[in-house]
């Protein structure tokens, strides 16, 4: 409700003095998720009327190649989390654009995954923008997801596996050769 989620439906990141924060499609998307497990438990009408204007910010941040996209890169992190929205609005019958929004997502994340790709256009390799350990988040979602079929897990598993091997031997993952933790991971 504070100064992080804005009119549009869109939530800001990485407020504070010096950086005014910009939209950030993760942060609306889980937001809705939220939204929608409670509602499921309260039934408060007031709660759809706030994921409706984040769905339709994710639903727009959505190109035509199915990947969520942000300051010209297509995010196959984002677009999971986005996937993820949709699926829990669409399960509570929330009408809108998003259902047809699913699978050419869905077709999306999985050839990013296939290609070992965490994102597209990227103008520079960040940990954002790599097929490193933060993608365990979304593809941990991806995998406990309704759309999961023998060919999505055929692709899925030894993706995941291959993530799970960069594991530190004390049970960590870093983000870079500096062994510094990462904890999405």
């Amino acid at each position: 409700y504070g100064p992080a989620r804005l009119p549009s439906g869109a939530y800001l990141s990485w407020i504070s003095d010096e950086e005014r924060g910009f939209p950030y499609a993760e942060a609306a998307a889980l937001s809705v998720g939220a939204a929608c497990w409670l509602y499921g438990h309260n039934r408060d009408d007031a709660l759809l009327d706030r994921v409706i204007p984040s769905l339709e910010y994710l639903s727009d941040c959505v190109g035509d190649d199915g990947l969520v996209w942000h300051r010209g890169t297509g995010y196959l992190f984002d677009t999971v989390l986005a996937l993820r929205a949709f699926e829990a609005a669409h399960k509570l019958g929330v009408p809108g654009k998003y259902i047809a929004l699913q699978e050419p997502m869905t077709a999306a994340a999985y050839d990013l995954i296939a290609r070992r790709e965490g994102a597209v256009c990227a103008h520079e390799k960040r940990w954002s923008t790599t097929f490193s350990p933060h993608l365990l988040k979304p593809l941990a979602a991806l995998a406990g997801g309704p759309s999961l079929g023998s060919e999505q897990a055929r692709i899925l598993i030894p993706a995941i596996r291959d993530l799970m091997e960069s594991q530190d031997e004390d049970g960590a993952f870093s983000r870079d050769g500096e062994g510094r933790a990462y904890l999405h991971a």
